[in-house]
């Protein structure tokens, strides 16, 4: 199995990590309990995906996991890999994507080594 770790857009860790200090602050200021353990549960989800966001080869499979989520693409079911920078949400923290296409479905994915991983996948799967 080989792990590829997602690329981290700064811009997008500057958007995320300012919009959680600003609400978890707001929230610790309303004194509001409910809405402190509120923020403290989003900013633990938020943390989790940031740190644990990677997709995986197998032998048999691709998986991708982000955070708690996660998805296992069988290999023999990819249909193609292009580049792309759509920004609809996906388990990708880069608008430096690779758009996965399998069953009529797309997964947008952002290894941080995505020449290798393309070509690694290619190789898997015979694309």
């Amino acid at each position: 199995m080989r792990t590829f770790p997602s690329k981290k857009d700064l811009w997008l860790g500057i958007v995320i990590w300012l919009s959680m200090g600003f609400g978890l602050a707001a929230s610790i200021i309303s004194g509001s309990l409910f809405t402190i353990i509120i923020m403290l549960a989003l900013t633990a989800l938020v943390i989790w995906i940031w740190f644990f966001t990677f997709y995986a080869i197998t032998e048999e499979n691709l998986i991708i996991k982000s955070g708690p989520f996660s998805r296992k693409i069988p290999l023999n079911e990819i249909e193609g890999i292009k580049k792309s920078k759509s920004p609809l949400a996906a388990p990708a923290l880069s608008l430096d994507r690779w758009e996965i296409r399998y069953k009529k479905r797309i997964s947008l994915i952002s290894p941080q080594n995505g020449e290798e991983f393309v070509e690694l996948l290619k190789e898997k799967t015979n694309l």
